[in-house]
């Protein structure tokens, strides 16, 4: 949490100055800046909620071998919240997993993005909170 229980990942990062603000919030406060950004619900009385409606950003990820991935949100009991990508073929490379999340409904907690192979294999793993 920022102020006003803003949390870190509601400043957007849309040009240089506001890179600039996240990174000098992160770095003053001793927190590590998170690789996704999240819009919030906006009410008629209120500048600030704390419901997330949605999250966004992109995780990068490395493929060493040819590879069969399936890419799946997971909340912290393991139940798969929605699946991004499903047996989807991958050569040796390095590549970017845009994501892009309507979360309003969703419970607040902790979600796993998880990347794992066809064999049960974890590639990566991304956390976010709502």
């Amino acid at each position: 949490m920022v102020s006003d229980c803003h949390p870190l990942s509601s400043v957007h990062a849309y040009s240089e100055p506001t890179e600039a603000l996240a990174n000098y919030v992160a770095n003053s406060l001793g927190l590590e800046k998170p690789w996704y950004t999240t819009d919030h619900v906006k009410t008629v009385d209120e500048l600030f909620t704390r419901q997330v409606e949605r999250v966004y950003g992109d995780i990068p990820f490395q493929v060493l071998s040819y590879q069969t991935l399936d890419i799946t949100i997971l909340d912290n009991n393991g139940r798969v919240m929605k699946r991004l990508v499903r047996r989807t073929n991958y050569g040796p490379g390095n590549y970017t997993q845009p994501i892009d999340l309507q979360v309003k409904y969703w419970p607040q907690g902790e979600y796993a993005i998880r990347f794992e192979e066809h064999n049960g294999s974890v590639v990566k793993e991304e956390v976010f909170e709502l």
